[in-house]
């Protein structure tokens, strides 16, 4: 499975760019992919951390079997923070081609900022998005739920920090989604069956999430 970097500078907000130790290794390939594309079209891309990253890894047959025949590209990176993600599309991540959708889900790995910061983090990275894809609609969703159990404090933060990012959505070209209780139990604990380790998702995570996205990209 993928490994996380080297944290992100640690003086660096989260709404400041940071180069990763993930550069070569990801992103390098990543434009290969773009370039290779001749359409210079994609259905949909996907931003994120490893939760995203692992859609290659845990979830092609779930792609296959809710999102077939879409132009995906998936620009996750494991162990990202907003500023990776922010250092990523300043360097060509997201030029060279148009995407109908973009879908971002970021900020798990924020463990030391404020939920206040990493909201403006989040929203600087929906900024950077649309500065690089002006026509894109970007699906925001909504940090995962967390942790083993309901009162977990790192889950909280997070739902916190969501409720901050629920005001970027402005109803035309930037849509918030929340997918929250549909990954838990009825007593608010991570379902072992759609967590690998209560943040990681198993391929029937990623159904959950393929089922949201095939819903919200069918009109384009």
């Amino acid at each position: 499975g993928a490994k996380a970097p080297k944290a992100d500078n640690a003086q660096k907000k989260p709404w400041e760019p940071v180069r990763s130790d993930w550069f070569d290794f990801r992103v390098a390939p990543k434009r290969g992919e773009i370039l290779a594309n001749l359409s210079k079209r994609y259905d949909l891309v996907m931003v994120g951390d490893s939760i995203t990253h692992l859609w290659e890894e845990r979830a092609q047959d779930v792609i296959r079997e809710f999102l077939p025949n879409r132009r995906i590209l998936n620009i996750g990176c494991s162990g990202y923070r907003t500023q990776g993600v922010l250092w990523d599309i300043d360097n060509g991540l997201l030029d060279g081609y148009r995407a109908d959708y973009v879908s971002i889900m970021i900020g798990t790995n924020h463990r030391r900022d404020t939920a206040e910061d990493v909201a403006k983090g989040i929203e600087q990275v929906v900024k950077t998005v649309r500065a690089h894809q002006p026509t894109a609609k970007i699906l925001l969703f909504n940090i995962f739920p967390s942790g083993e159990k309901a009162d977990d404090k790192h889950r909280a933060k997070n739902a916190k920090t969501n409720e901050l990012i629920r005001k970027l959505d402005n109803g035309r070209d930037i849509v918030f989604v929340e997918l929250w209780k549909e990954f838990l139990e009825p007593d608010g604990s991570c379902s072992t069956g759609v967590f690998s380790d209560y943040l990681h998702l198993t391929p029937e995570g990623y159904s959950i999430w393929a089922r949201k996205l095939a819903e919200l990209t069918k009109e384009r």
